[in-house]
């Protein structure tokens, strides 16, 4: 990833992005998060290498912006892998909170409100009060 400031105008900062590092739906990811602040431009220079033009808006300063994207693209890309190795998880919470059946005791989903198996609502005998 290379980054570099345009020498005719401060405004205005450059930085490639190697897709075989960071896919592109990351790439668009990291983008739109500085659409507030800037103006991206993204354009194919092959088809590895994704040229990410920022252009600042007014009243938003320049310094550091090539390197906040840079690390913003290295958070998104951390976050995708994680989402992926969580999927599976994720949708196992989902469907046991979307679900009529409890999936993990199911003999807790037909005992009587006062039925206490485990003993939990028994005070303890040994406790000092």
């Amino acid at each position: 990833m290379n980054q570099n400031t345009s020498e005719a105008t401060t405004a205005v900062q450059m930085v490639t992005v190697d897709t075989r590092i960071y896919p592109v739906i990351t790439v668009l990811k990291t983008a739109y998060w500085f659409t507030g602040r800037c103006f991206v431009h993204l354009q194919f220079q092959n088809e590895q290498t994704i040229a990410v033009r920022l252009k600042m808006k007014p009243n938003f300063p320049i310094q550091e912006l090539a390197g906040e994207f840079t690390n913003h693209l290295l958070d998104q890309a951390l976050r995708e892998s994680l989402g992926k190795e969580t999927k599976a998880f994720r949708n196992l919470i989902i469907a046991h909170a979307l679900s009529n059946t409890c999936l993990i005791q199911p003999e807790l989903e037909s005992a009587e409100p006062f039925h206490d198996p485990l003993k939990i609502i028994q005070p303890d005998a040994t406790a000092k009060t």
